[in-house]
């Protein structure tokens, strides 16, 4: 992979929710992103995925990019 993923929607153009608060962050149980430190002046360096995001069974069957299928595919 060449770069970071950066992306903020799913392969059907919904939003990835983003959620910054480190405490919400470790309890949630649905798909979100953050930034790392939670600031988007760090966008070149990508952004932080939550399990939910590549998870079919979690997100409605949406994929980030093929990348986040194949994780969802090999990690879950």
């Amino acid at each position: 992979m060449a770069e970071n993923l950066r992306a903020t929607k799913f392969n059907d153009g919904t939003d990835i929710p983003t959620q910054h608060d480190g405490y919400t962050w470790a309890h949630l149980a649905t798909p979100a992103y953050s930034w790392i430190f939670g600031n988007a002046t760090y966008f070149m360096r990508g952004a932080l995925y939550n399990g939910y995001v590549v998870d079919p069974a979690s997100n409605g069957n949406k994929n980030v990019s093929v990348l986040a299928e194949l994780c969802a595919k090999v990690y879950l």
